[in-house]
C-alpha cells in the first residue's frame, strides 16, 4: 500500500492510487477493531492470534500519506481515522516502555515465523514506520 501510494504521488497514474486504496480497504475490512493485524491473513485461525505490529506501523504511516491524496473526503477521513486508531493501539498496547531488557520500541513484530526469527520482537522496519507514523500524526496539528 505504501509503495503504490508513493508511486501515485510521484507519477499521478490513477492505477497506483486505485491499487493503494484497494489494499487499504482490504486491510481495514480484514483487521480487528484495534487495527493490529494477524501475522498472516491466510494463516490457520489458531495461528492468526499472533499479531504483527510492524505491519500495523507500516499501514498507519501509509494511511496518513494516502488520506491526503484521495478525492473523496469521506474516504480520506476513513484512512486518517484508521491511521490514528492503529497508532493509538500501538502506543497503548505494544510499546516496550518500562521493560529495561527490551531492545526496541514496539513489541510484537514478526520477521520469519517459520524459521522462528524475529517473532514477537522489535524489528527495524516496524520501528522506522512507527516513528514515521508518529511524525505524520504530529504534523497534522
Amino acid at each position: 500500500m505504501c509503495g503504490f501510494t508513493g508511486a501515485y504521488e510521484y507519477s499521478r497514474d490513477p492505477h497506483f492510487l486505485e491499487t493503494a486504496q484497494q489494499t487499504a480497504d482490504y486491510y481495514i475490512s480484514h483487521t480487528p477493531g484495534d487495527g493490529i493485524p494477524p501475522w498472516d491473513f491466510n494463516a490457520p485461525p489458531d495461528s492468526r492470534k499472533l499479531l504483527d505490529t510492524s505491519a500495523a506501523a507500516i499501514m498507519s504511516s501509509g494511511l496518513f500519506r494516502l488520506c491526503r491524496l484521495v478525492s473523496d473526503p469521506m474516504k480520506g477521513h476513513l484512512y486518517w481515522s484508521t491511521a490514528n486508531r492503529i497508532l493509538r493501539s500501538l502506543c497503548d498496547k505494544h510499546l516496550a516502555k518500562g521493560e529495561a531488557r527490551w531492545e526496541g520500541i514496539l513489541k510484537g513484530g514478526v520477521y520469519h515465523i517459520h524459521k522462528e526469527l524475529g517473532v514477537d520482537e522489535s524489528v527495524m522496519w516496524g520501528e522506522y514506520f512507527f516513528v514515521e507514523a508518529l511524525d505524520r500524526a504530529l504534523r497534522a496539528f
